[in-house]
């Protein structure tokens, strides 16, 4: 594992919320991604002006599933359309981490799906689990730029209903109150029942009176809600993951809803949708295959 200095040190940085040490230089960062319509370039300032109008910021992640991608992007349009949003308040952010799978013509539907909205990127190089929060990083990056008043990200693996812009609107209004309510996360099932005094964290759930919702104070990465004052709360920064991590346990996450959930304790409210409002464990695992075949996160 982590030497002494090293765990003390990546510890005290999510408890201080932000880098000691800067780990990698935003340009160099930057140019690991290979974006198309010129989207790349030395940084991203360029998208704050083109998209000044952005109310929603969309964050998927894939790899190696190009099928299960366009699965999830023509679902994403669904729930735009169904809203009845203006798509020039929408932008789509894809993060296509480096595979032997060929994407061409899921990037060339969507684009026709989306035009000037889309952000496609491509990264020159693997990132897996242990590069995990790298993704996180650049779409990190993005919305700093782009400042959007409500954040969703979603996975390749996940499935959900064309009303799902609708009913988070409805759940993020039942937390109106809330003035510390910055995270909702989509995904439950039965396995949460282990997780009743927090995950990463301590902390008894606590069931909103709607009964639609759950205080946990801690999610996971399958499928989140968030505003723009959570990213504010993170700076906009994803604390580096030590590749030490994984040197006597394979099966551990990535660490970054860990560091999510940690950074944030005590600092702002997160929400669990119970019932779930995201379908997952359609596909086999990619990214944590040992971790999976001990805790499936299938909730079909």
């Amino acid at each position: 594992m982590f030497s002494r200095i090293e765990k003390i040190l990546f510890e005290l940085e999510i408890q201080l919320n932000y880098p000691i040490v800067m780990k990698f230089f935003r340009k160099t960062f930057i140019t690991r991604w290979i974006g198309d319509n010129n989207i790349i370039r030395e940084d991203f300032k360029h998208l704050g002006k083109k998209f000044s109008s952005t109310r929603l910021l969309i964050v998927l992640t894939t790899f190696s599933r190009p099928d299960s991608c366009l699965r999830v992007i023509t679902s994403v349009h669904n729930i735009i359309t169904y809203k009845n949003m203006n798509l020039k308040e929408v932008v789509f952010l894809v993060l296509n981490d480096k595979s032997q799978a060929d994407y061409q013509a899921v990037k060339i539907q969507c684009r026709e799906i989306f035009g000037e909205q889309l952000i496609w990127l491509d990264s020159s190089q693997h990132h897996g689990k242990k590069y995990f929060w790298c993704m996180h990083q650049i779409a990190f990056l993005v919305a700093r730029e782009i400042m959007p008043a409500m954040c969703l990200y979603l996975q390749d693996d996940i499935d959900f209903s064309e009303d799902l812009l609708v009913k988070l609107d409805q759940l993020w209004m039942l937390t109106a109150q809330d003035n510390k309510r910055r995270v909702i996360h989509l995904f439950s099932d039965h396995n949460d029942n282990y997780d009743n005094n927090g995950r990463w964290i301590n902390f008894k759930r606590e069931i909103h009176p709607s009964g639609l919702l759950r205080k946990t104070q801690w999610f996971d990465l399958q499928a989140f809600y968030c505003d723009l004052k959570f990213l504010e709360l993170l700076s906009f920064w994803v604390i580096p993951v030590p590749e030490k991590r994984w040197k006597n346990d394979s099966t551990l996450s990535s660490g970054v809803g860990r560091q999510f959930t940690c950074r944030s304790f005590n600092k702002a409210n997160i929400y669990q949708c119970s019932p779930s409002l995201i379908m997952h464990g359609y596909e086999k695992s990619v990214m944590n295959i040992e971790a999976r075949a001990l805790r499936p996160f299938d909730n079909r």
